[in-house]
Protein backbone atom coordinates (compact mmCIF):
# COMPACT_ATOMS: atom_id res chain seq x y z
CA UNK A 1 0.00 0.00 0.00
CA UNK A 2 2.87 2.38 0.81
CA UNK A 3 4.49 1.86 -2.59
CA UNK A 4 1.15 2.54 -4.26
CA UNK A 5 0.75 5.77 -2.31
CA UNK A 6 4.24 6.88 -3.42
CA UNK A 7 3.35 6.23 -7.05
CA UNK A 8 0.15 8.31 -6.90
CA UNK A 9 1.84 11.05 -4.87
CA UNK A 10 4.52 11.28 -7.55
CA UNK A 11 2.09 11.74 -10.43
CA UNK A 12 -0.57 13.74 -8.59
CA UNK A 13 0.03 17.08 -10.30
CA UNK A 14 0.22 15.53 -13.76
CA UNK A 15 -2.86 13.42 -13.08
CA UNK A 16 -4.88 16.42 -11.91
CA UNK A 17 -4.08 18.36 -15.09
CA UNK A 18 -5.03 15.50 -17.40
CA UNK A 19 -8.37 16.13 -19.15
CA UNK A 20 -11.17 13.57 -18.93
CA UNK A 21 -10.57 11.18 -21.82
CA UNK A 22 -14.21 10.42 -22.63
CA UNK A 23 -16.38 13.31 -21.48
CA UNK A 24 -19.67 11.87 -22.73
CA UNK A 25 -19.15 8.58 -20.87
CA UNK A 26 -18.07 10.40 -17.71
CA UNK A 27 -21.17 12.58 -17.81
CA UNK A 28 -23.38 9.54 -18.35
CA UNK A 29 -21.91 7.77 -15.33
CA UNK A 30 -22.33 10.88 -13.20
CA UNK A 31 -25.94 11.30 -14.27
CA UNK A 32 -26.81 7.67 -13.54
CA UNK A 33 -25.09 7.82 -10.15
CA UNK A 34 -26.87 11.03 -9.18
CA UNK A 35 -30.22 9.55 -10.14
CA UNK A 36 -29.80 7.18 -7.17
CA UNK A 37 -28.77 9.87 -4.69
CA UNK A 38 -31.01 11.45 -2.07
CA UNK A 39 -30.27 14.41 0.17
CA UNK A 40 -30.12 12.25 3.31
CA UNK A 41 -27.55 9.76 2.00
CA UNK A 42 -24.23 8.99 3.69
CA UNK A 43 -21.74 8.36 0.87
CA UNK A 44 -18.16 7.07 0.86
CA UNK A 45 -15.93 7.31 -2.20
CA UNK A 46 -12.71 5.30 -2.16
CA UNK A 47 -9.75 6.25 -4.34
CA UNK A 48 -11.10 9.74 -4.93
CA UNK A 49 -7.87 11.05 -6.49
CA UNK A 50 -7.86 14.81 -7.00
CA UNK A 51 -11.53 15.08 -6.07
CA UNK A 52 -13.18 15.95 -9.39
CA UNK A 53 -16.01 13.42 -9.11
CA UNK A 54 -16.58 14.03 -5.41
CA UNK A 55 -17.16 17.70 -6.15
CA UNK A 56 -19.68 16.71 -8.83
CA UNK A 57 -21.64 14.35 -6.58
CA UNK A 58 -21.52 15.99 -3.16
CA UNK A 59 -24.33 18.53 -3.77
CA UNK A 60 -26.81 15.67 -4.17
CA UNK A 61 -26.27 13.87 -0.83
CA UNK A 62 -26.34 14.56 2.89
CA UNK A 63 -22.74 13.67 3.73
CA UNK A 64 -19.89 12.78 1.39
CA UNK A 65 -16.58 11.33 2.59
CA UNK A 66 -13.94 10.96 -0.13
CA UNK A 67 -10.75 9.06 0.73
CA UNK A 68 -7.46 8.29 -0.99
CA UNK A 69 -4.10 6.85 0.07
CA UNK A 70 -2.12 9.60 -1.69
CA UNK A 71 -1.78 12.81 0.31
CA UNK A 72 -0.66 14.85 -2.70
CA UNK A 73 -3.90 13.96 -4.46
CA UNK A 74 -5.87 15.03 -1.41
CA UNK A 75 -3.98 18.32 -1.21
CA UNK A 76 -5.16 19.12 -4.73
CA UNK A 77 -8.70 18.04 -3.87
CA UNK A 78 -8.76 20.27 -0.81
CA UNK A 79 -7.53 23.22 -2.88
CA UNK A 80 -10.54 22.72 -5.14
CA UNK A 81 -12.86 22.35 -2.16
CA UNK A 82 -11.59 25.60 -0.65
CA UNK A 83 -13.07 27.41 -3.64
CA UNK A 84 -16.53 26.00 -2.91
CA UNK A 85 -18.59 27.45 -0.07
CA UNK A 86 -21.61 25.25 -0.80
CA UNK A 87 -20.10 21.90 0.25
CA UNK A 88 -19.54 21.88 4.03
CA UNK A 89 -20.66 18.23 4.05
CA UNK A 90 -17.83 17.09 1.75
CA UNK A 91 -14.67 15.84 3.44
CA UNK A 92 -11.43 14.62 1.89
CA UNK A 93 -9.36 12.31 4.09
CA UNK A 94 -6.34 10.04 3.75
CA UNK A 95 -7.01 6.36 4.26
CA UNK A 96 -8.31 3.13 2.80
CA UNK A 97 -11.61 1.29 3.07
CA UNK A 98 -10.33 -0.68 6.06
CA UNK A 99 -9.96 2.51 8.09
CA UNK A 100 -13.73 3.07 7.98
CA UNK A 101 -15.02 -0.48 8.30
CA UNK A 102 -16.81 0.27 11.57
CA UNK A 103 -19.07 2.79 9.84
CA UNK A 104 -22.20 2.19 7.80
CA UNK A 105 -22.99 3.95 4.53
CA UNK A 106 -25.91 4.22 2.12
CA UNK A 107 -23.63 4.24 -0.91
CA UNK A 108 -19.98 3.38 -1.57
CA UNK A 109 -18.28 4.46 -4.79
CA UNK A 110 -15.19 2.76 -6.22
CA UNK A 111 -14.53 4.48 -9.52
CA UNK A 112 -11.65 3.16 -11.58
CA UNK A 113 -9.98 1.59 -8.56
CA UNK A 114 -10.94 -2.10 -8.19
CA UNK A 115 -8.50 -3.22 -10.86
CA UNK A 116 -5.56 -1.45 -9.19
CA UNK A 117 -6.22 -2.61 -5.63
CA UNK A 118 -4.23 -5.53 -4.14
CA UNK A 119 -7.34 -7.67 -3.66
CA UNK A 120 -10.47 -6.60 -5.52
CA UNK A 121 -12.57 -9.48 -4.21
CA UNK A 122 -11.78 -8.64 -0.58
CA UNK A 123 -12.62 -4.99 -1.25
CA UNK A 124 -16.03 -5.89 -2.69
CA UNK A 125 -16.73 -8.12 0.32
CA UNK A 126 -15.70 -5.39 2.76
CA UNK A 127 -17.78 -2.77 0.95
CA UNK A 128 -20.81 -5.03 1.25
CA UNK A 129 -20.30 -5.36 5.00
CA UNK A 130 -20.12 -1.57 5.35
CA UNK A 131 -23.34 -0.88 3.47
CA UNK A 132 -26.75 -0.68 5.05
CA UNK A 133 -29.30 -3.24 3.77
CA UNK A 134 -30.34 -2.13 0.30
CA UNK A 135 -27.27 0.09 0.03
CA UNK A 136 -25.52 0.76 -3.27
CA UNK A 137 -22.02 -0.13 -4.46
CA UNK A 138 -21.28 1.88 -7.60
CA UNK A 139 -18.15 1.01 -9.55
CA UNK A 140 -16.36 1.69 -12.80
CA UNK A 141 -13.80 -1.04 -13.46
CA UNK A 142 -11.40 -1.99 -16.22
CA UNK A 143 -11.50 -5.71 -17.01
CA UNK A 144 -8.41 -6.59 -19.02
CA UNK A 145 -8.38 -10.37 -18.88
CA UNK A 146 -8.63 -11.79 -22.38
CA UNK A 147 -8.56 -8.31 -23.91
CA UNK A 148 -4.93 -7.18 -24.08
CA UNK A 149 -2.67 -10.22 -24.23
CA UNK A 150 0.60 -8.28 -24.33
CA UNK A 151 -0.35 -6.23 -21.28
CA UNK A 152 0.45 -9.02 -18.83
CA UNK A 153 4.04 -9.00 -20.12
CA UNK A 154 4.47 -5.22 -20.28
CA UNK A 155 2.82 -4.41 -16.96
CA UNK A 156 5.50 -5.93 -14.68
CA UNK A 157 8.17 -3.89 -16.48
CA UNK A 158 6.23 -0.66 -16.05
CA UNK A 159 5.54 -1.47 -12.40
CA UNK A 160 9.20 -2.31 -11.73
CA UNK A 161 10.29 1.12 -12.97
CA UNK A 162 7.41 2.78 -11.11
CA UNK A 163 5.87 3.97 -14.37
CA UNK A 164 2.45 2.51 -13.70
CA UNK A 165 0.46 1.15 -10.74
CA UNK A 166 -0.18 -2.50 -10.06
CA UNK A 167 -3.00 -3.69 -12.32
CA UNK A 168 -5.02 -6.84 -11.65
CA UNK A 169 -6.38 -8.67 -14.65
CA UNK A 170 -9.83 -10.18 -14.39
CA UNK A 171 -12.77 -10.58 -16.74
CA UNK A 172 -16.20 -9.02 -16.44
CA UNK A 173 -17.61 -12.46 -15.58
CA UNK A 174 -15.17 -12.63 -12.67
CA UNK A 175 -16.06 -9.09 -11.60
CA UNK A 176 -19.74 -9.98 -11.70
CA UNK A 177 -19.09 -13.10 -9.60
CA UNK A 178 -17.25 -11.00 -6.99
CA UNK A 179 -20.38 -8.89 -6.55
CA UNK A 180 -22.78 -11.82 -6.42
CA UNK A 181 -20.61 -13.66 -3.89
CA UNK A 182 -20.60 -10.53 -1.70
CA UNK A 183 -24.39 -10.41 -1.52
CA UNK A 184 -25.11 -7.90 -4.28
CA UNK A 185 -27.51 -7.94 -7.16
CA UNK A 186 -26.50 -6.04 -10.28
CA UNK A 187 -29.11 -3.37 -10.87
CA UNK A 188 -27.47 -1.49 -13.73
CA UNK A 189 -24.68 -2.51 -16.13
CA UNK A 190 -23.28 -0.15 -18.74
CA UNK A 191 -20.32 -0.23 -21.07
CA UNK A 192 -19.27 2.85 -22.98
CA UNK A 193 -19.40 2.48 -26.76
CA UNK A 194 -15.86 3.88 -26.71
CA UNK A 195 -14.45 1.13 -24.47
CA UNK A 196 -14.26 -2.64 -24.70
CA UNK A 197 -12.83 -3.08 -21.21
CA UNK A 198 -14.52 -0.66 -18.79
CA UNK A 199 -17.73 -1.64 -17.01
CA UNK A 200 -19.91 0.68 -14.95
CA UNK A 201 -22.04 -1.13 -12.38
CA UNK A 202 -24.68 -0.18 -9.86
CA UNK A 203 -24.99 -3.06 -7.39
CA UNK A 204 -27.52 -3.20 -4.55
CA UNK A 205 -26.91 -5.06 -1.32
CA UNK A 206 -29.55 -7.71 -0.76
CA UNK A 207 -31.73 -7.18 2.27
CA UNK A 208 -32.06 -10.85 3.26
Amino acid sequence: MQSQAKFWDKIANRYAKRPIADVASYQHKCAVTQSYFTLDMQVLEIGCGSGTTALEHAPFVGNYLAIDIAQNMLDIANEKLAQREDLPHLTFAQGSLENYQQQKFDTILALNVLHILPNAEATVQLASSMLKPGGLFITSTTCLKGQINCFKFLAPIGQFFNLMPNVNMFSFAELEKMHLNAGFELEYIWQSPNSTTNYFLVARKLTN
